[in-house]
């Protein structure tokens, strides 16, 4: 339990103390059940988030609030500093597939997946399609405003066949490796590829086993998701840097360019917001040709907010900011 500071220096345009509340209670619910069902029950003011389990439930396919809840909550969205990904490894030393070490193949497997389809079947349109780049739009300003990809099945196809493999033929399985909290999400993708006459596997492991084995780069084709420290893109192109080689840092493709690099560390060392935008598209440019990821989705922060619960703030890193909520 929080309790208000009676001597807070700030105080509201009309000159009354803040905050509002005077305590906030705060639960660390491991059941999402649990939490769901408080906060319908009223028991909770306040949700962040959704689990896929109540997701048919809460919210229409448009990604809304269902109108059967609208007299007791309010939902709040705006997109999150976290970008969803299909990750290769890119390294000759380590990948199984050598299919996968040609960039046309690793494109052909990109454009195969419909994401604006995917996001709405699948997630009911609680994400924003990552067809925009690697970096979350998020991150700042201006940032990734200019489509890089769409779905089209006919360019995998043209860039399967000039890789050697038409229609698929000769290619190796592809091994798609992820937990079980999106195992409906790899069952779509390898239903995307197929149709296409890609041929694919999903292996379902443990969480421990799953973090295990992509640090030590033997997951040739995986899941994973990355989560900014802070809404700057320099902390989302840091991934694909050489000297962030897993185990020893997040680039669990082994991706090298020694382009990037150079481009990234410019980035380091301006302070202009024009100048960062610049080098955002160029490194973005370069993740686009030799794809050593797929960006899947960019997250979105929800807030599930009952309706007797005023000025409550969203923001793209997902800070609270109570001073001035009212609860009526």
């Amino acid at each position: 339990m929080f309790h208000k500071n009676p001597n807070y220096y700030l105080k509201d345009e009309f000159g009354k103390a803040l905050p509002y509340l005077d305590a906030v209670k705060i639960d660390f619910v491991k059941d999402m059940s649990a939490e769901y069902q408080g906060l319908l029950q009223g028991k909770y003011d306040f949700m962040s988030g959704i689990h896929n389990a109540f997701k048919d439930e809460l919210l229409d396919p448009n990604g809304n609030l269902s109108s059967a809840y609208s007299s007791q909550l309010y939902l709040q969205k705006t997109p999150f500093i976290k970008t969803d990904y299909l990750g290769f490894v890119v390294d000759p030393a380590l990948q199984g597939n050598k299919a996968l070490l040609d960039p046309r193949v690793r494109m052909a497997l990109h454009l195969s997946i419909n994401k604006k389809d995917m996001v709405k079947h699948l997630r009911n349109n609680t994400v924003i399609p990552a067809d925009f780049g690697f970096c979350s739009p998020a991150a700042a300003k201006d940032l990734n405003t200019e489509q890089l990809i769409s779905f089209n099945k006919k360019q995998a196809l043209d860039l399967l066949a000039e890789a050697g493999f038409p229609n698929g033929k000769n290619l190796p399985t592809i091994v798609l490796s992820t937990t079980s909290d999106y195992a409906d999400l790899m069952e779509y993708i390898q239903h995307e590829w197929q149709q296409i006459g890609i041929p694919c596997e999903i292996q379902q492991l443990q969480g421990a086993a799953f973090r295990d084995q992509a640090s030590k780069c033997q997951l040739s084709v995986f899941r994973k998701s990355w989560l900014a420290d802070y809404a700057h893109p320099e902390n989302f192109y840091s991934v694909f840097t050489t000297p962030r080689f897993a185990p020893n840092g997040p680039n669990y493709t082994h991706f090298s360019n020694e382009a990037y690099d150079n481009i990234y560390s410019k980035m380091g060392k301006t302070n202009s917001a024009d100048s960062t935008l610049m080098y955002s598209k160029q490194l973005e440019e370069i993740i686009h040709s030799e794809t050593p990821i797929i960006p899947l989705y960019y997250d979105q922060v929800m807030h599930f907010i009952r309706s007797n619960i005023k000025n409550f703030p969203t923001n793209p890193v997902n800070m609270l900011d109570l001073r001035k909520v009212k609860k009526e």
